[in-house]
């Protein structure tokens, strides 16, 4: 029993991971981590795991944590683009556009607002039966079907 604690202790006794990384090349590289031996001290692996990392830095790396690394590789790895963040735009016309199909037969229209100017809103109007209506324009004058 007392020697697995002894195994545990001195596994435990490490001097911390640095990872550096070169912007140009993507590299990465890993200085430190080093377990602690009977025969050296925490000082002489701490002056080794600094000269490590003054070498990388004189060859352009710069210091990164894991966290960081891991979020660039799963963004490298993934082949779709970052999502795409849309904020809905306010319709002054959108309930006009909507009556306006209502009254020329269309039972239940769903607009979309797809243009929108100082003083002119476009929409494109789909039935509930899925079929494509007419674009409608709505400004100061009212709403009609546009062209």
């Amino acid at each position: 029993m007392p020697t697995l604690l002894i195994v545990a202790v001195l596994g435990a006794c490490a001097t911390p991971v640095i990872l550096l990384r070169n912007e140009t090349t993507g590299e990465i590289a890993r200085c430190g981590g080093n377990t602690i031996g009977s025969m050296q001290g925490r000082s002489t692996e701490q002056a080794s795991d600094e000269a490590c990392v003054r070498e990388y830095e004189a060859k352009g790396f710069r210091r990164t944590n894991e966290a960081e690394e891991k979020l660039r590789q799963r963004r490298s790895a993934s082949s779709m683009p970052p999502p795409k963040v849309t904020v809905p735009v306010a319709s002054r016309w959108l309930l006009s556009a909507e009556q306006l199909a209502r009254a020329n037969g269309c039972a239940t229209p769903l607009a979309t607002l797809t243009e929108k100017t100082a003083g002119q809103e476009r929409f494109a109007i789909v039935c509930a039966d899925a079929t494509p209506w007419s674009p409608v324009v709505c400004d100061f004058d009212g709403c009609r079907i546009g062209r």
